[in-house]
């Protein structure tokens, strides 16, 4: 038993009671002397703190970070604790909405004001009116849609002799396209929106009763729009002359949706006038 090894119990070793085997205990196993952590200069006394348990300085409630309300803050009723609460929650402090210096209030808001004599606005054209006028008579009509009316010129091209860096377009007729009617079909006739002898028309694409000649037609498409009074007037006056018929296309028949049946009337003619309104005044 003599020769076995000494532990070397080193230079700050001192003894314990306890210490029976010869183990090396090291100082730090005295509870006196355990490490004690750094409360900070500005550390106050918190009841929940306990022990050697380290409790920073935020955890006091008189140490919290105020929120900055800035110079023009004004006091909010809702406004409770430190929640920061902007400027913008006070009504007297809302955003305005600049209407422009040439606004003018209007009550009643249903329609787009335009001051008398301002021919720089743009035309509106979703408020329009469609008159067929035929052998029986004159039939007006509601559409959902018109478009495609345009004019083309056909030209040829010539060069001079000895220029050789240009060339001449000669222009000869007008062609026209077709025009597109779009509207949706109701479950009778109106002699106000949807005439039957309109519907005829278009079902037999212009040919009388009796099939022996093309009955041609006058269409006439107003622009609508209103004055400063509110007053409904044409604002542009479109004439197609010996217009017909020429396609009828039914619209879709779909079971799995539930949407308006729309028919679709291509018409064409031999020419069209456009005229602003106050020329036929």
């Amino acid at each position: 038993m003599s020769e076995k090894k000494k532990y070397k119990r080193g230079a700050g070793y001192f003894d314990l009671s306890s210490d029976d085997n010869q183990k090396s205990t090291p100082k730090m196993s005295n509870s006196s002397e355990k490490k004690k952590y750094s409360r900070g200069t500005g550390y106050k006394k918190n009841p929940a703190d306990k022990g050697d348990k380290k409790t920073p300085l935020m955890s006091t409630p008189s140490t919290k970070k105020k929120y900055s309300r800035g110079t023009g803050y004004i006091k909010n009723p809702a406004d409770k604790g430190d929640k920061k609460t902007p400027l913008m929650s006070t009504p007297s402090s809302k955003k305005k909405y600049s209407r422009g210096t040439s606004y003018t209030k209007n009550p009643a808001n249903s329609y787009v004001e335009i001051p008398d004599g301002n021919t720089s606005y743009p035309i509106i054209g979703h408020y329009f009116e469609v008159k067929i006028s035929i052998s029986s008579g004159t039939y007006n009509c509601a559409f959902q849609s018109v478009n495609g009316l345009s004019k083309t010129t056909k030209t040829t091209k010539i060069q001079d002799g000895g220029d050789n860096i240009s060339e001449y377009h000669l222009p000869s007729h007008y062609t026209y396209k077709d025009i597109t009617l779009k509207r949706g079909m109701i479950r009778g006739t109106n002699n106000d929106i949807y005439p039957a002898r309109i519907k005829e028309w278009f079902e037999n694409l212009g040919w009388n009763s009796s099939g022996t000649m093309i009955d041609t037609a006058s269409i006439v498409i107003s622009i609508k729009d209103f004055d400063s009074n509110k007053n409904v007037l044409d604002r542009e006056v479109i004439t197609l002359y010996n217009a017909y018929p020429t396609s009828v296309t039914l619209g879709e028949l779909n079971s799995e949706k539930s949407a308006i049946l729309v028919e679709t009337i291509n018409i064409g003619f031999s020419k069209y006038e456009s005229r602003r309104a106050e020329l036929l005044i």
